[in-house]
């Protein structure tokens, strides 16, 4: 039993007339008729009853034609999806996202309307058992070490201060400005405060941190609220910024990081995986 007996079968069920199957495939009647007549032979029972030049389904025919239906969208489906599969347009991409959440979510939402059929599986905490992650986004060097890092984008980190600090009348300021002032940050297994600790280590001391905040919006409250002051994510925070703070870069060279994109080697990682990878990359630079 061949495909293109059951196409002409299934057609021909439609319209019983051979002549508009030969129609719709581009072929002479003879050749639909022939084939019909085989699979008839094959199935061993007369799918049509022939009454003149015309042709009938019969029982027989009515019952198969459901069958073969079935059948032939299955196989439909399945071809779309193995296309789509070869295409990179179908999957999952597992991804642990420890830094610059927003503009990482924003990729996600927009690559969703080019590839919706894509599953996406986000964390926001590294899990303290062995977890395999299709894609990390950090800042940190010493992720898995079977990944392969791609550098993704570099940011300053900034001093965000209260419009009503002193602070906020200086375009720049130096260690000596800060050193003494009440920190926000976040927790103490977050890259910014890792970050902020390593500047003031360079100067053999500490912050002062009063609160440690895992959620930039109140972060963002605090220093409205004047409760601190506290590093501010260039890129990843800017579509945060208020009226009421204001963004001072630290001068001596101030601090910056480099996030990070880590992949799997092109030998392991999924035509998914791959395919979002580039376009995250592709967006970082635009």
């Amino acid at each position: 039993m061949e495909l293109l007996q059951l196409k002409y079968f299934l057609s021909a069920s439609k319209t019983e007339n051979f002549s508009k199957t030969a129609s719709e495939f581009l072929v002479p009647q003879s050749t639909v008729s022939q084939t019909i007549k085989k699979l008839e032979t094959e199935v061993g029972i007369p799918l049509f009853d022939r009454k003149g030049n015309r042709v009938y389904l019969n029982e027989n025919g009515r019952l198969f034609q459901n069958a073969v239906g079935k059948a032939l969208t299955e196989l439909s489906t399945a071809c779309d999806t193995l296309k789509n599969i070869a295409n990179g347009n179908l999957g999952s991409v597992s991804i642990l996202i420890l830094t610059d959440r927003r503009f990482i979510a924003e990729c996600i939402a927009e690559y969703k309307e080019i590839s919706p059929n894509i599953r996406f599986t986000i964390h926001h905490r590294a899990p303290k058992e062995p977890c395999h992650f299709d894609l990390i986004v950090s800042d940190r060097n010493g992720m898995q070490t079977d990944l392969v890092k791609q550098p993704l984008l570099k940011e300053k980190l900034l001093i965000g201060v209260s419009k009503n600090n002193p602070l906020a009348a200086k375009d720049s300021l130096t260690f000596d400005d800060i050193k003494n002032e009440a920190f926000i940050s976040m927790p103490d297994d977050s890259s910014l405060y890792t970050h902020l600790s390593n500047y003031f280590a360079k100067n053999n001391q500490k912050p002062k941190i009063e609160i440690f905040c895992d959620d930039p919006f109140f972060i963002r409250k605090y220093i409205k609220l004047q409760f601190g002051i506290a590093l501010w994510p260039e890129f990843s925070w800017r579509d945060m910024q208020e009226d009421d703070i204001k963004l001072i870069p630290l001068n001596e060279n101030g601090i910056s990081r480099e996030i990070y994109l880590f992949t799997k080697s092109d030998e392991i990682s999924t035509l998914a995986a791959k395919n979002f990878a580039k376009f995250l990359i592709k967006k970082s630079r635009t």
